[in-house]
């Protein structure tokens, strides 16, 4: 009798977890068994060649930033993102090659990179011409004979508040020495920055974020006072890392 009692107690409660569950879940956007949608952005940086270390602080912070991402949206149905970096060994030529390489996989939907007036230069007509969105750092892409206002481009202003909080965020810091090793280099700040604005722009577009939108939706910050040298990697051959 007791024992009838007790299992349909156990019964009863064992409903009621799954209702709460099954609530919860629509409340978050995500139904049980569904498969997130998964998108792709990428990042180019000279990853090979005397600029190296710093190319690599980029990746480690565009990673962070991504991880950050994925575990915000995962509870309210995504998309997911996935992060596809190429090098362009800092060179002209081989930067444009990779903008190709990126332009041709419609599940990139936009570009963090790349680093430098010459690289920028070379692979910023492909990007445009296939409306891919691109985010750079300072006015590379000034320098670079894109106007500020050009469509499907965010400029980061490295002397930004976003930039200059990020050195102070121990939360950033902490986890960035966990994977680099080392303290996060205005590059590296640089870049979670640049990626979380191409983030923001993702998430917007939810289960609507294809590369049109995010192209059209992206547009070029103006150049703030005080930011009158390109930011990033510096010049083409240029081994050291800029001046904050």
């Amino acid at each position: 009798m007791n024992s009838s009692h007790d299992w349909a107690k156990y019964v009863s409660f064992t409903v009621a977890l799954a209702i709460v569950v099954v609530v919860l879940l629509a409340v978050w956007g995500v139904v049980p068994g569904q498969v997130l949608p998964m998108v792709k952005v990428g990042l180019v940086a000279p990853f090979e060649g005397p600029q190296r270390t710093i190319a690599y602080d980029t990746l480690f912070a565009v990673k962070l930033a991504i991880e950050r991402y994925n575990e915000k949206v995962r509870h309210t149905g995504g998309p997911l993102v996935e992060l596809v970096s190429l090098d362009d060994g800092g060179r002209a030529e081989n930067s444009q090659q990779q903008a190709h390489e990126m332009a041709v996989d419609p599940a990139v939907l936009g570009v963090v990179g790349p680093w430098s007036v010459e690289t920028a230069s070379s692979s910023l007509p492909v990007y445009q011409q296939a409306r891919l969105g691109v985010v750079l750092p300072g006015t590379v892409g000034e320098n670079a004979g894109l106007p500020p206002e050009s469509e499907g481009l965010i400029q980061i202003d490295r002397t930004g508040s976003e930039i200059k909080n990020l050195g102070q965020d121990q939360d950033f810091v902490s986890s960035f020495r966990s994977v680099a090793g080392r303290s996060p280099s205005s590059q590296a700040m640089l870049a979670y920055a640049a990626m979380n604005s191409l983030l923001r722009v993702v998430e917007e577009g939810k289960s609507d974020a294809i590369r049109e939108r995010v192209f059209t939706k992206l547009r070029s910050a103006s150049k703030q006072s005080g930011l009158t040298e390109p930011s990033g990697f510096g010049r083409l051959g240029d081994d050291a890392e800029p001046s904050a």
